[in-house]
Order: structure tokens, then C-alpha cells, then sequence
């Protein structure tokens, strides 16, 4: 039972590193671009076109995900949640250790 409460925490929180990471990507896309033109970020999943053929202004952004490549955002997540639960692990078992010696 406390290996599935790890294991769920970890998931969550890798989750929200990922969200995290995926922002930090997305605000270097916005940022980092001046020049009409296409771009991608993350392995390809966040999407960014600056285009100005719009009439109505200078430019035209426009920016999103790609669902084509969305096993990058899952493999990810997977990827940190072992890291988590590997460090978890080693936390544990060093405190009980800890703890046995006292």
C-alpha cells in the first residue's frame, strides 16, 4: 500500500514537472524568436508560427501542441516518476537504516 502511495505521489509530481518544464520551453519559444516563420520546441510537441499576413496586425502569432508527437510529454513523465521513486527509495532505505542503528 505505501509502494502505490509512492508511486502515485511520484506520478503527480512528475507531472508537475513536466507542466513546468513544458512552460520554461514554450516561454524560450515566444522569446527567443523574432522572424516570421515556424517553429518547435520540445522534441517537436509545442508549436509556434509568426506569420503577417494578417491585415489586422503587424503580426500574427500563433502557438500550440502537436498531438502527433504527444508520447514526448508521456515518456518524459516517465522518465522523471523513476527518477523520483528511485530517489524516494534510496531516502527510505537510508532513513530506516538510520533508524535500525540508534
Amino acid at each position: 500500500m505505501i509502494n502505490c502511495r509512492i508511486l502515485i505521489a511520484c506520478l503527480a509530481t512528475s507531472f508537475s514537472s513536466t507542466g513546468v518544464i513544458l512552460v520554461v520551453s514554450l516561454l524560450n519559444l515566444l522569446f527567443s524568436h523574432r522572424q516570421v516563420g515556424y517553429y518547435s520546441s520540445y522534441f517537436g510537441f509545442l508549436i509556434f508560427e509568426i506569420s503577417d499576413k494578417n491585415l489586422q496586425w503587424d503580426l500574427y502569432m500563433s502557438f500550440g501542441l502537436n498531438f502527433e508527437r504527444l508520447y514526448v510529454f508521456f515518456l518524459t513523465m516517465l522518465i522523471i516518476a523513476m527518477f523520483y521513486y528511485m530517489l524516494t527509495m534510496i531516502y527510505l532505505t537510508l532513513n530506516k537504516s538510520k533508524g535500525n542503528q540508534m
